[in-house]
């Protein structure tokens, strides 16, 4: 693969199979332009080789039902539901998730000590370990709701933060 971009109007678009970079020197960058519907990608992302860069734009809802290993930047501009449903890799770049409703996100690993992890969402569900070094920046797309952390006590309907490390 070398730099590419697709865009999709009139349905979701839906990627079964598995996308890898290029063993070249060629920059692997993939964007898909959604026209404002979602994209599923079911297939591994990286799974031999990984992508330089990933750009999802104008998404609704997006969803990576297996592995992702991206050695750059990883950006996402959705208004619904970005899933990940299993490890995402990042090894020299940022995950940027801008404007999305809820995020959901397992196991993440940044391996680039330099490397952002920056989510705009409403919702963050974080279902595994978020491992490495680098900035991150949690802000609600919606700039009217408050944010907290940890898990709600009802008999007391106050946040307590579980851990950081």
């Amino acid at each position: 693969m070398c730099s590419s971009d697709l865009v999709t109007t009139g349905g979701n678009a839906v990627f079964e199979q598995t996308i890898d970079g290029n063993t070249n020197s060629t920059a692997d960058k993939l964007t898909l332009a959604a026209g404002g519907d979602s994209v599923i990608i079911s297939g591994k992302i990286g799974a031999t080789t990984p992508l330089d860069s990933l750009t999802v734009n104008n998404a609704v809802n997006v969803t990576f039902s297996q592995t992702v290993s991206v050695d750059g930047d990883l950006t996402i501009n959705a208004t619904g539901t970005v899933r990940f449903d299993d490890k995402l890799t990042i090894s020299s770049g940022k995950l940027t998730i801008k404007g999305a409703s809820e995020v959901i996100i397992g196991e993440v690993v940044m391996t680039s000590p330099t490397g952002e992890f920056v989510i705009e969402a409403n919702t963050l569900n974080v279902t595994g370990d978020i491992k490495g070094s680098g900035t991150v920046v949690l802000r609600p797309s919606d700039v009217s709701k408050a944010i907290s952390f940890g898990v709600a006590r009802s008999e007391e309907h106050t946040s307590e933060l579980q851990s950081l490390r």
